[in-house]
């Protein structure tokens, strides 16, 4: 069993296609700071960007994870590509 399969079983409810749906969320992976160790969910979404008139945009969020798996606050900001994400995640 996948790390990622065992945060979904931790909280099906959020998951679930009608919340996937309402985040815009496309996919996700489970990942680790290089520095801290520490395990964040990322997610590509296209969550809300398209508020106020704007393009729809696909971008990259990151969630902490906490040691029981439960999924714990947004980092700062949104990273325009995976790249940028894998960057952060690289130095912290």
């Amino acid at each position: 069993m996948s790390i990622l399969q065992d945060v979904k079983d931790k909280q099906p409810g959020r998951f679930t296609p009608a919340n996937k749906r309402f985040f815009q969320d496309c996919r996700y992976a489970v990942r680790y700071g290089k520095h801290s160790g520490e395990r964040f969910l990322l997610r590509s979404t296209y969550m809300w960007s398209d508020m106020f008139g704007g393009p729809k945009t696909l971008h990259y969020r990151l969630n902490t994870l906490k040691d029981d798996l439960e999924i714990g606050p947004l980092v700062d900001g949104a990273f325009s590509t995976r790249a940028e994400a894998m960057r952060w995640l690289r130095e912290h």
